[in-house]
């Protein structure tokens, strides 16, 4: 997955600090102006290049990194979601009882991804690289 991004520090340790607007998740959605989510985000980055600060660059990170990390934060919630609901309509509960608990399973899923993503963050940050100067622009 690439981004464009505007270098903001250049270190000496080989890493960049680099400014990226998050856009390819909201893509064209109404709210995007007024939406806190769509601030801009600094990371940072391996300066393979030698970027330095304001210039505006392309950085990369592994795909299979951001589509593990949003598989876990949407899909698995969702799975356990219906999973539930399905385990408890198997004991012939009522279905506001399977409803209930299944929104129950569904609130527990998200603690448990949310606190297990925090954890993994502290050891491990998704990984960027710059690997282009944006002369797009």
């Amino acid at each position: 997955m690439t981004q464009e991004g505007i270098v903001t520090k250049a270190l000496n340790n080989g890493l960049a600090e680099v400014m990226v607007e998050r856009t390819t998740a909201c893509g064209e959605c109404a709210n995007r102006e007024v939406c806190h989510y769509t601030s801009e985000v600094r990371t940072f980055a391996k300066n393979s290049i030698g970027a330095r600060e304001g210039e505006k660059v392309i950085i990369q990170s592994k795909s299979s990194e951001i589509i593990g990390a949003a598989f876990l934060l949407y899909i698995v919630p969702l799975a356990v979601l219906l999973i539930g609901y399905l385990l408890i309509a198997q004991t012939g509960a009522p279905e506001s009882t399977c409803i209930a608990g299944a929104f129950a399973a569904f609130a527990v899923a998200v603690a448990v991804v949310t606190i297990y993503q925090r954890q993994r963050t502290k050891k491990k940050q998704i990984e960027f690289e710059i690997i282009a100067y944006n002369l797009n622009e």
